[in-house]
């Protein structure tokens, strides 16, 4: 699922900084629109903030059946360590 967060938000970003245009021309040089990238950056910025709204909003009751415990991998971590060496 964390690989197609990313794969959104670089589509997102990308898409904004096509939409400005990510490159100008300045005195017959193209020049990379730095205002393009900052409003790309504040984008992500606001996504960022979205995500954290949504995320103070999941109560911990919700989340609990999600949650590793502690006993069961560190049990799992022993049964499987390899045996040291003589």
């Amino acid at each position: 699922m964390r690989q197609l967060g990313g794969a959104i938000g670089v589509a997102v970003l990308t898409s904004v900084i096509v939409l400005n245009g990510p490159v100008s021309l300045v005195a017959g040089h193209t020049v990379a629109n730095l205002t393009a990238y900052r409003i790309a950056f504040l984008t992500a910025a606001a996504i960022c903030l979205c995500a954290l709204a949504f995320s103070l909003s999941i109560r911990d009751a919700d989340a609990a059946s999600t949650i590793p415990r502690r006993g069961s991998r560190e049990e799992g971590e022993r049964r499987t360590a390899p045996a040291p060496a003589a």
